[in-house]
C-alpha cells in the first residue's frame, strides 16, 4: 500500500470543504442584491421593478438556504449555483433593457460574469456551460442594443466590452481545464502503474481532511471496491483491534515529527481472516 499523506487536489470537483464558498457567494447576494436596488432607485433614478428583485432575492436565499441544509442541494450545488447566476443574468440583460444600457446595470453584468468565471475553476461541468453562457449573453446583448432607440452607452463599446471580458474569462478558465486534464493523464499513468504492482494507493490531505482510496486498497482492506470509505476513522475500523492504537500513533507521530516518510505494517481484517500489510508513504508539506 502506497500514498501521500498530504498532496495537493488532484480532482477538478465540488468537495465537501468548498460548499461555503458556494454559501458564502449567496449569502452576500441576498444583502447586496436589495441593496443594489435601493442605491439605483433613490440616488441615481434607474427603473428597477422592485417585485421582480424580491423574487430573485429569494430565489438567492433559497439556494443559499439549501446548500446549508439539503443533501440535493450540496450534490447538485454547481448546477443550482450556475442556475442561479444565469438567473441574475438575465434579470440584469432585464434591467439594461429597461434603463436604455445604462453604465449602472453593466457594472452589475460585469460581477456576476466574474463570479461565474470563478465557479467555473471548480468543475469541467461548468467550464463546458460557461461556453453557452457566454455565447447566449453576447445573442441577448445583441437584442437588446436592437431594441433600444437611445442607448446611454455606444452600442459597440458594450459589445466589444462584453466581447473582452467574456474572451478573458474564456480563456483563464481553458488554461484551468488544460492544467487539470494534464494532472488526470499523470495521475492515470500512476495508477496504472501502481495497478500493474498490485498496490494499492491511498491519499490524505491532512489540511482539509480528504482521503482518497483506490479499489485495490479497499479490496485489500476487505471492503467491496466501490465502497463509500471517506476518512480515518474507516480505514481503522477494517484494522484488527489490537493494531488500530499503534497504527493510529504512528501516523500522528509522521505528522508531528515532520518526517517525510511512513512506514507501517499492521494486519487488516478481509473475509478470509487477517492478512498483513505493510503502508508506506511520502508526507509533502506546504503544498
Amino acid at each position: 500500500m502506497t500514498a501521500a499523506l498530504e498532496g495537493p487536489r488532484t480532482r477538478f470537483e465540488l468537495d465537501m470543504d468548498e460548499l461555503p464558498i458556494f454559501r458564502w457567494i449567496f449569502l452576500v447576494g441576498v444583502i447586496v442584491y436589495p441593496l443594489y436596488w435601493f442605491v439605483q432607485t433613490r440616488f441615481q433614478g434607474q427603473t428597477d421593478p422592485l417585485w421582480i428583485r424580491l423574487v430573485v432575492t429569494g430565489i438567492i436565499g433559497l439556494a443559499g438556504i439549501g446548500m446549508t441544509r439539503s443533501e440535493w442541494f450540496m450534490r447538485h450545488a454547481l448546477a443550482v449555483a450556475g442556475g442561479v447566476l444565469w438567473l441574475m443574468t438575465l434579470h440584469i440583460f432585464f434591467l439594461l433593457w429597461l434603463n436604455n444600457i445604462s453604465t449602472a446595470y453593466i457594472a452589475g453584468l460585469i460581477i456576476i460574469i466574474a463570479v461565474m468565471t470563478v465557479l467555473g475553476t471548480y468543475s469541467l461541468a461548468m467550464v463546458r456551460l460557461s461556453v453557452y453562457y457566454y455565447l447566449t449573453n453576447f445573442a441577448v446583448a445583441l437584442t437588446i442594443i436592437a431594441s433600444v432607440d437611445a442607448p446611454k452607452v455606444s452600442p459597440a463599446a458594450f459589445l466589444l466590452g462584453l466581447a473582452s471580458l467574456q474572451g478573458v474569462a474564456f480563456i483563464a478558465l481553458r488554461t484551468r481545464v488544460n492544467m487539470v486534464e494534464r494532472l488526470r493523464e499523470s495521475q492515470r499513468r500512476y495508477e496504472l502503474a501502481a495497478a500493474g504492482s498490485r498496490d494499492g494507493l491511498w491519499d490524505w490531505n491532512v489540511r482539509r481532511d480528504v482521503f482518497y482510496f483506490s479499489p485495490r486498497w479497499k479490496t485489500m482492506m476487505g471492503y467491496e471496491p466501490d465502497a463509500a470509505v471517506a476518512s480515518l476513522d474507516d480505514w481503522l475500523a477494517h484494522v484488527v483491534v489490537e493494531d488500530r492504537d499503534r497504527l493510529r500513533r504512528m501516523i500522528d507521530d509522521n505528522l508531528e515529527s515532520g518526517s517525510s516518510h511512513f512506514e507501517c505494517d499492521f494486519r487488516a481484517m478481509s473475509a478470509s481472516g487477517p492478512r498483513w500489510m505493510l503502508s508506506r508513504a511520502i508526507t509533502l508539506r506546504g503544498v
